[in-house]
């Protein structure tokens, strides 16, 4: 009698093991074309409303760096401005600055320091003979 329950039990579970086979193997089965084309409507619904943000973005960093621009620009003006205000204001007669030194101006000597060299041979890499007289 043992046996014969153990049969049935075994016979059972068995059965039991199929139905859950079948059962998982529909699930797997995949979606149905139904439901595919619905999930790349939205993909690519999803990647149109992506592109159109990017746009946005795109127009929206152009606006804002052309608004930076400008604002910038219309504070340097009204520093200049001010600047010039104000330089007017401490001298209202100002004299020519001094003309600038040059090599070309500044008339060279035989000799550019104690070292005995020629003006024309020292060396450019020597500091010491680099010194405007």
């Amino acid at each position: 009698m043992t046996d014969t329950v153990g049969f049935w039990v075994l016979l059972a579970l068995a059965l039991l093991t199929l139905v859950a086979v079948v059962i998982s193997g529909w699930r797997r089965r995949g979606p149905d074309p139904q439901e595919q084309a619905q999930r790349e409507a939205l993909a690519q619904q999803l990647q149109a409303m992506a592109a159109a943000q990017q746009q946005r973005l795109e127009r929206l960093e152009t606006e804002l760096r052309r608004e930076v621009a400008e604002s910038s620009r219309g504070a340097r003006q009204e520093l200049q401005l001010t600047l010039t205000t104000f330089q007017e204001a401490v001298s209202p007669s100002r004299p020519s600055p001094p003309e600038p030194r040059t090599p070309s101006s500044t008339p060279l000597p035989s000799n550019c320091c104690n070292c005995a060299a020629p003006w024309a041979t020292r060396s450019r890499r020597s500091f010491r003979h680099w010194a405007w007289p």
